[in-house]
């Protein structure tokens, strides 16, 4: 239909000077805040301070910083003995079979048994999707694999027959680590303590989370270090979990996700925003599939995709979070397992607004700390209870003791680049070329808020 309007003179100037009224008003907030959108505080809570442990460099490599995602980088192979659903994802449930585009290496049942271990309302979609794993394997323990030495991988808990000896490592000595994971002295660790007004902005796509709806019979472990919760070695590969979106370039495929946490609330997350932390910090594993296997993924440094949400304390039990709890008795010390009697809705876990999120390349918080992580941390925390945290501090670690504080300190960043995707999807440069100006900048950032406000109030537009 078109409708035409009769606007007079004086009209169209009164709209002209709002505008730049408002743009105006953008950029003397834009200035205030030193060109950063001010999102998501951390818990109140300041973390006493304390210099961070300096990385003992084992190469001169040059630093690799995770590609925009317009460049396409070919993946670099790693030698393991050397140091080299919410307010804006999509939740999307598979009903297709599995596209044959892969083929997953075939490891002698014999040898091992597999234990891998919305909020605000989100919009679905009818749309199919099919993970690109080869249809020679139909279920989860089929497709991950075998990984060489288990041991290796606290992030990817495999449940061998042979019972080996599990290498000595503790969280009461993170600075000692390198000594017997070289890896772990390398100069492209995590976590780091993200400094907001030094990131890049970036605009990434929103991420998409397919079949993170319930998760029936997940395995609950203790594994000496966290409470590790892994899909069942059963899971059909046509439900598999999996994301795409949110800049990363594959399809990565969930495993398991685990919990770090201190001795009391005002510390226990691994990473820190503006040098302060959270109660606890719950970490989401996933592989890419491009590489067929969990173990083949951990040769890659875009091998591993790890979602970080923050938890932080409420004034009531989450209820999203109870099933968590619920059995955690169960596993009291260090290798006991137990199947859950409830299913695990992952949408639930993940944080009321998963559209603003900072992203950086680093490595497994555990030893052997492999640089194969595309970390994710969104800066909206989950919110749960006092009581259902203490729960995990009376688990009992490797050693006998309460597991608490079973985070790794802060490591320099030497030099990576840390990317930040606002809510908004918009960005603005910190810095402008001679052939443009702050005020042609303020603009059209405010043209691009001005469109995600107009998109939010009418999607259906």
């Amino acid at each position: 239909m078109l409708v035409t309007f009769a606007v007079s003179r004086s009209d169209v100037i009164r709209k002209v000077a709002n505008s730049f009224a408002i743009v105006i008003v953008l950029f003397q907030i834009l200035v205030d805040v030193n060109g950063y959108p001010i999102i998501g505080e951390p818990f109140i809570k300041d973390v006493p301070f304390t210099p961070e442990a300096t990385a003992v460099p084992t190469s001169s490599s040059t630093l690799e910083e995770i590609p925009s995602p317009s460049t396409t980088v070919a993946p670099k192979v790693l030698n393991p003995s050397t140091t080299s659903a919410p307010e804006s994802g999509t939740l999307l449930s598979s009903t297709t079979s599995a596209s044959p585009l892969l083929t997953v290496k075939t490891h002698p049942p014999e040898l091992m048994s597999f234990t891998a271990g919305v909020p605000e309302t989100s919009s679905s979609s009818d749309s199919t999707t099919s993970l690109p794993v080869s249809t020679e394997r139909t279920t989860s323990a089929e497709t991950f694999g075998a990984a060489e030495d288990d041991t290796m991988f606290e992030h990817f808990t495999l449940k061998p027959q042979i019972k080996k000896a599990k290498p000595v490592w503790t969280h009461k000595d993170t600075t000692g680590w390198h000594s017997q994971f070289p890896t772990c002295g390398g100069l492209q660790q995590s976590p780091i303590d993200i400094q907001p007004k030094s990131t890049v902005l970036t605009a990434y796509p929103k991420f998409t989370f397919h079949n993170y709806g319930n998760i029936e019979n997940m395995e609950l472990i203790n594994n000496g270090h966290s409470a590790v919760f892994n899909l069942p070695p059963d899971y059909p590969i046509d439900d598999m979990p999996h994301i795409t979106g949110g800049g990363l370039e594959n399809t990565f495929a969930f495993v398991q996700f685990h919990l770090h946490w201190g001795n009391n609330s005002s510390q226990g997350s691994e990473h820190l925003i503006k040098s302060k932390g959270y109660p606890a910090e719950m970490h989401m594993v996933h592989f890419n599939t491009k590489y067929g296997s969990f173990a083949e993924a951990s040769k890659y440094e875009d091998g591993v995709a790890v979602l970080a949400i923050f938890l932080k304390v409420g004034s009531s039990d989450s209820q999203s979070f109870q099933p968590l709890v619920e059995q955690l008795g169960e596993i009291a010390k260090d290798g006991d397992e137990v199947i859950l009697r409830n299913p695990i809705s992952l949408s639930n876990l993940l944080p009321g607004r998963t559209s603003s999120f900072y992203r950086y390349s680093g490595s497994l918080t555990t030893p052997a700390c492999q640089q194969i992580v595309i970390w994710t941390i969104f800066d909206t925390p989950l919110e749960v209870s006092e009581n259902q945290l203490e729960k995990f501090r009376h688990l009992k670690g490797d050693d006998g003791t309460n597991m608490v504080n079973n985070f790794r300190p802060t490591l320099p960043v030497n030099g990576r680049t840390i990317f930040y995707r606002s809510f908004t999807g918009c960005e603005i440069s910190r810095s402008w070329p001679i052939t443009s100006s702050p005020f042609s900048e303020a603009f059209k950032w405010s043209k691009c808020l001005m469109g995600f406000a107009y998109k939010s109030a009418a999607p259906s537009l």
